[in-house]
């Protein structure tokens, strides 16, 4: 299972999928690519089948990032059961992803630069002219949702359930630690081992208060 990350803009061929793009860059780069999966999709059909607008790539290339042959496409709404995070870039997009999604009753739903302390929307480049400033906004907004899942312990495991303790030296020295995970013979059973040791609590009380 890996943590599924859907952006979204109106026509998927400038923001959401340059978001798309520099997130995969940054995972990649982090050593992360295997614990996500990660797309973009727009919330309108304008733009069906198009490709990356040449702004985006023409950008993108200049930081080193290839897109690919990405086409446009719209978000379906049986995705919604199919993602954990769908990143909106701005307050029409997020309005828009509310109606179609009934509301987000899962709390799936996210504006982007909340990730980055701001409820600012990423300016649509399309009409905008500055790809410059849009993909500065992405940068920081990438970075700020790696941090966010970072400190809520996602590492080099995926989400549970988890058959390994990241012990990695790299992770260690990091500071990162993931306790808890599934003993592969005994599924349902948790392994004392990934214990916090935290005053207060037991390894059942620790790992009743996890799920």
């Amino acid at each position: 299972m890996r943590i599924r990350v859907l952006f979204v803009c109106h026509g998927n061929i400038c923001r959401s999928t340059m978001a798309e793009y520099v997130m995969k860059a940054l995972v990649n780069k982090s050593g992360l690519s295997d614990t996500f999966f990660i797309d973009s999709a727009a919330t309108s059909r304008e733009e069906i089948g198009n490709p990356v607008h040449y702004g985006t790539r023409h950008k993108l290339e200049e930081v080193g990032i290839y897109c690919g042959n990405h086409k446009a496409r719209q978000m379906q709404k049986h995705e919604y059961d199919e993602y954990d995070y769908i990143i909106g870039m701005d307050s029409a997009n997020m309005r828009n992803l509310n109606r179609m999604l009934k509301n987000d009753p899962e709390e799936k739903l996210y504006k982007f630069l909340t990730f980055a302390g701001s409820g600012r929307d990423i300016a649509d480049p399309w009409y905008t002219g500055n790809f410059d400033e849009t993909y500065e906004d992405i940068q920081e907004g990438c970075e700020g949702f790696l941090d966010y899942l970072e400190k809520l312990g996602i590492t080099s495991v995926e989400l549970l359930p988890v058959f390994a303790m990241a012990d990695e030296a790299r992770l260690t020295r990091e500071g990162r630690v993931n306790y808890w995970g599934y003993n592969t013979i005994g599924f349902f059973a948790p392994e004392n081992r990934y214990w916090s040791g935290r005053p207060g609590t037991t390894p059942v009380s620790e790992f009743r208060d996890m799920v």
